[in-house]
């Protein structure tokens, strides 16, 4: 599949394309995200961001430029914090990251699949391999009703320090935060430094 190739309305490939509702959006992170993200693209999803750990290398070029040709945000090296703004400000209708991305989303009750033993693992190569993605991402996104009962169903059971059922109300720890950050910090300082650092 030439990374230079688009599949229109005039051109459909021939292999199942991503359903998608007007508005539908995806994102996608991690391992060889700039070819997966290029294949789903090509099948017909609406990606908005790309975010990889992994830095540019020749072998990403072709699909990180075909990507950003169309739309698509792409970021090397990104953070966990670019990945979570990135989903903050798309609000995905499905999430495709490691785990602290598909807790977010699962959070926010959006489907999310976990790219490194969903995605990544699967042999995308040839029509065969490529053809098996549709499938995968049309039923975690025919999977929303499900996250929505289930947000409606644990509503108001609180979220992080307060997340659960408790006899007392969970005592707020915000001091104990403040003193760990600044320790942290201090250390995170040092090591930047060049200072040794013992344990």
């Amino acid at each position: 599949m030439p990374a230079a190739t688009r599949c229109t309305a005039r051109s459909r490939p021939p292999w199942p394309t991503i359903r998608s509702r007007a508005g539908s959006r995806c994102r996608a992170m991690k391992g060889p995200s700039c070819w997966s993200a290029a294949c789903w693209s090509k099948l017909g999803a609406d990606l908005r961001y790309v975010g990889t750990a992994c830095p540019k290398t020749k072998y990403d070029t072709a699909d990180a430029e075909w990507l950003a040709a169309h739309g698509v945000d792409v970021r090397f090296r990104a953070s966990l914090e670019q990945d979570i703004a990135a989903f903050e400000e798309f609000r995905p209708d499905l999430a495709i990251g490691t785990t602290p991305v598909v807790q977010k989303a699962k959070e926010a009750a959006i489907p999310a699949l976990y790219f490194t033993n969903l995605i990544s693992a699967r042999p995308l190569m040839g029509p065969a391999g490529v053809a098996s993605l549709p499938s995968v991402i049309n039923a975690a996104i025919a999977n929303k009703a499900r996250f929505d009962a289930m947000h409606a169903f644990f509503e108001g059971v609180g979220s992080g320090d307060t997340a659960g059922i408790w006899e007392d109300v969970p005592e707020n720890k915000e001091s104990y935060r403040k003193k760990y950050a600044a320790r942290t910090k201090q250390s995170r300082n040092a090591v930047d430094s060049g200072e040794s650092v013992g344990c």
